[in-house]
């Protein structure tokens, strides 16, 4: 059986501390659940940040927003690249229902029945007009106006009770919507402390303009609740993105997106203490995991977690990789295999197209040195070294690098490389024939 990574436990504590934040950023996320606590009003907060910070900031935010200290019930949304738009309304509907699940059998079922009925609202308007045919669960105005450019051919073909029956619907689905949006405002009261629910919305940059738009539409129309908070990430550059990818119509979309906000905050730079914290949390991932696998192995992908700055999604996909080489039991496994598992495990997440080349047998070794950013990286002890790091050596090893530089390297080092030119030929097809599920 392969041992997957699993959740890391924390320790209790009131204490939003490093182990729980891999980017030490307590004071801002005190900050921001005290601005949550203390609104009252419906609350959506765009966080920019640097890519690599976003998940695990918002792991360990949510490990405060559980503690004593905080008690903030929260959920968060993991989107996807492959997400589709007509799922965005769908995906918040069932993780808030998540938090129903230990309530009265007839308030999960007036939960469902008015969240169905909200879904069904946006299908039966039937008006093509996009994005300006609902809003707030209303006709948005351009629809009245006597103007067929603003309208769809069918509503401008259609006859006076063709429209009449789509008014109706339409006030039938606003009606819908504020039943379900008044149910939304009495979940705190439900959930026994009366505080802002914290709906979390990590990846989001990531996905397609029409899903972030999606989203963002949905959670203006249906979700604007009292002491309902929404903390999403997305930075500005991605949505004034998005206006190229919609038909031209960029200047309106960028900024009826931008409303979609109330406050906008930024996540602190990433410093030196975070690195270290990366690690650490890195190393009790590996010890959760329970990998039987040399030393070395676990040092150099500790190393290079935090050379790499990888976040909390990254780490854990590079781990499973890591997993499925070491549950392989490759027999007598060579110095190359030990220093190269780590790295081509993380390359096959972090640099996804330069493993398909190393893969495929495309690449040379100055690309690979160049695409994976090896120059700086180095190991203690080995600066008489002129390749001073064992997956750097091991490279040259393995791509056949004859110099006599290497040749001394051989002998200064003292170590079996009996196979070790062969680690890659024998760790790519494991990463190419598997995958973590």
């Amino acid at each position: 059986m392969i041992n997957a990574p699993t959740e890391v436990e924390v320790e209790d504590s009131s204490e939003f501390t490093v182990r729980k934040s891999v980017f030490d950023n307590r004071h801002f996320g005190i900050r921001l659940a005290n601005l949550i606590k203390n609104s009252n009003d419906g609350l959506v907060i765009g966080l920019e940040c640097q890519p690599q910070a976003a998940s695990n900031f918002l792991e360990g935010w949510q490990y405060y927003l559980d503690s004593y200290e905080c008690s903030l019930s929260n959920v968060r949304i993991s989107a996807n690249s492959k997400d589709d738009p007509q799922d965005a309304l769908f995906v918040i509907i069932s993780e808030l229902y998540r938090l129903l699940a230990d309530q009265q059998e007839s308030i999960k079922d007036s939960y469902k029945e008015k969240a169905a009925a909200a879904l069904r609202s946006v299908s039966r308007v039937g008006l093509k007009a996009g994005a300006k045919t609902i809003d707030a669960g209303a006709l948005h105005e351009t629809v009245y106006r006597d103007d067929s450019h603003s309208l769809s051919e069918d509503v401008a073909d259609a006859t006076s009770s063709y429209l009449a029956e789509r008014l109706d619907d339409a006030l039938s689905s606003r009606e819908r919507v504020a039943e379900f949006r008044a149910f939304l405002s009495t979940i705190p009261q439900l959930l026994g402390n009366d505080q802002p629910i914290v709906i979390i919305v990590d990846g989001l940059d990531s996905c397609a303009p029409d899903f972030i738009v999606s989203m963002l539409e949905s959670i203006q129309q249906f979700f604007s609740a009292p002491k309902l908070a929404f903390v999403i990430n997305l930075s500005r550059k991605k949505i004034k993105s998005i206006g190229r990818h919609l038909n031209g119509a960029g200047a309106a979309t960028i900024e009826q997106l931008n409303k979609s906000f109330d406050v906008w905050a930024r996540l602190p730079e990433v410093d030196a203490l975070s690195r270290e914290a990366r690690a650490e949390f890195v190393t009790q991932c590996l010890d959760k995991m329970k990998l039987a696998g040399h030393k070395l192995t676990n040092e150099i992908f500790v190393q290079l977690a935090q050379y790499y700055d990888l976040n909390a999604v990254e780490i854990e996909h590079s781990l499973a990789f890591l997993a499925i080489i070491e549950n392989t039991n490759l027999n007598d496994k060579s110095y190359g295999v030990i220093a190269l598992a780590p790295y081509l495990a993380i390359t096959k997440v972090k640099f996804p197209k330069v493993y398909a080349r190393i893969s495929a047998q495309t690449i040379s070794l100055a690309e690979v040195e160049s695409a994976t950013k090896l120059s700086d990286l180095k190991y203690p002890g080995w600066s008489h070294i002129s390749q001073p790091h064992p997956v750097r050596f091991c490279l040259h090893i393995c791509f056949g690098d004859g110099s006599r530089a290497l040749a001394a390297d051989v002998s200064k080092l003292g170590v079996e490389l009996f196979g070790a030119g062969d680690a890659i030929n024998e760790l790519v097809p494991i990463l190419d024939f598997f995958r973590p599920a």
